[in-house]
């Protein structure tokens, strides 16, 4: 991977619930990690390759490797945010992430 390619500066949240004074679960994002990134579309074919596996990832997203990145966290790209579905430690290398994710979209 090359770094001229990470070109877009994202926040990786990880969703937590907390309990407020009155014991209720309060519904909060921390910021797990702040990264630059590539984030790329995926095309027809990509697309329809990938809806065979999972019918909603629509971008992939590659990323220098930290530990502890999980589909349970997303993130967010100035006003956009997407959800992780996978992640996969390219070649096991512990150099690359590669993220399959889907854009969250409000409508």
């Amino acid at each position: 991977m090359r770094s001229g390619n990470l070109k877009h500066k994202v926040e990786i949240k990880q969703h937590t619930g907390t309990r407020d004074t009155f014991g209720g679960v309060a519904d909060d994002d921390v910021l797990f990690a702040t990264v630059y990134v590539s984030i790329v579309p995926l095309s027809g074919k990509e697309y329809f390759v990938s809806k065979s596996v999972n019918s909603e990832v629509t971008h992939q997203i590659e990323m220098r490797f930290i530990p502890g990145v999980t589909p349970d966290m997303k993130i967010v790209y100035g006003t956009r945010e997407f959800d992780i579905n996978s992640v996969i430690n390219v070649r096991e290398a512990n150099k690359t992430l590669q993220i399959m994710a889907t854009e969250v979209t409000s409508g």
